[in-house]
């Protein structure tokens, strides 16, 4: 093959790169595997014979033994002598106790609901609507993975553990590249447990906070808030956004909201938010900006998830724009971040 016909970006050819993507989904599910099993919590610096492995994870040697070399091709283990592996820095964030580890979100990867529902990417890609889950020992279809998720605790704790993982990147991101200076009350909008409230009152101690969810959320609110220290400043407040939204606050963030919905109820939201705020209010929108063309972007795949999951949408800027201007709202700037997320400020017209 010439220069010419190879992959500039992968140096191989098309059909190389291709294959790579089309087998894509052979790594997640090694990795699913290998966090199941626990192995980055058996691993460290030195190195730990496979036989010993597969004893403490109740395995074949030989079929552990052809995972892990597999996976060491990746980078996410090492093989440091023939048969023996160590822990690497990307397969420390599988261990239990990493802060900010990814070992729960590809447990939810690998889920058998949401495994399946990928496999049914085709059918909402013709219907336009998120994949059918069975929902309950009655068999009935979910409207959503959450009206799924609140039939089905064992494969809920993992979700939720997983975007507490996932999470802690984007909170980070969030208390780095906004200046919460001037601001003397946020309303955190979708908030859960109140993890990036808390952050945000740790860092700014003029700051305090109110944090809105579903009563069944944020009843495990209190526990964060007394772990940061902040449980003075926090007050946690159950509802429905599509009703109402607590009032007296100059800044309402949105983080990982939005997306969940089409236009239509995502503006109906932005529209109770608008209802809450002061004048001179602010709202942060804390999402994917999907960018124009052929660059290459995380959310672009994170949209298909969200078709699935439960029908709601990555959008562009321009999008952005539509959607805000609907609720009354105009974007004032969008910060990006090291992470996928951007930061969009908007104001009310």
């Amino acid at each position: 093959m010439s220069r010419e016909e190879r992959d500039p970006v992968q140096g191989f050819s098309p059909a190389g790169h291709l294959l790579s993507l089309i087998t894509g989904y052979w790594i997640s599910q090694a990795i699913h595997v290998a966090a199941e099993l626990g192995i980055a919590d058996l691993l460290d610096k030195r190195g730990r014979p496979i036989e010993d492995l597969a004893r403490a994870t109740s395995s074949n040697p030989d079929a552990l033994y052809r995972l892990l070399r597999a996976l060491a091709a990746s980078g996410v283990f090492a093989e440091a002598a023939p048969r023996e592996f160590i822990l690497t820095p990307m397969g420390a964030l599988l261990k239990r106790d990493m802060p900010g580890n990814l070992r729960d979100f590809s447990r939810f990867q690998g889920d058998g609901w949401h495994w399946d529902a990928w496999g049914a990417l085709g059918e909402s890609v013709r219907n336009g609507r998120p994949a059918r889950l069975l929902s309950g020992a009655d068999g009935k279809l979910a409207a959503n993975c959450f009206d799924y998720l609140a039939t089905q605790p064992e494969s809920a704790a993992i979700f939720n553990a997983a975007m507490t993982g996932y999470t802690t990147q984007v909170h980070a991101a969030v208390a780095e590249n906004y200046d919460f200076g001037t601001a003397r009350v946020v309303v955190d909008v979708g908030g859960g447990h109140g993890a990036l409230l808390a952050l945000l009152l740790e860092e700014n101690p003029q700051l305090r906070g109110v944090l809105f969810d579903r009563e069944s959320v944020v009843a495990g609110a209190p526990r964060t808030f007394a772990e940061f220290g902040v449980a003075d400043r926090a007050q946690v407040v159950g509802g429905d956004f599509f009703g109402s939204v607590p009032h007296g606050a100059d800044i309402a963030l949105l983080c990982a909201v939005i997306h969940d919905w089409d236009d239509e109820p995502a503006a109906a939201i932005l529209r109770t938010v608008v209802q809450a705020l002061p004048a001179d209010g602010r709202v942060l929108i804390v999402e994917n900006v999907i960018p124009d063309g052929n660059e290459a972007h995380p959310g672009k795949l994170i949209d298909l998830e969200m078709l699935l999951m439960t029908g709601g949408r990555e959008r562009t800027q321009h999008e952005f724009e539509v959607l805000l201007a609907s609720a009354g709202l105009r974007i004032e700037r969008v910060i990006s971040t090291a992470v996928s997320i951007s930061i969009i400020e908007a104001r009310p017209v």
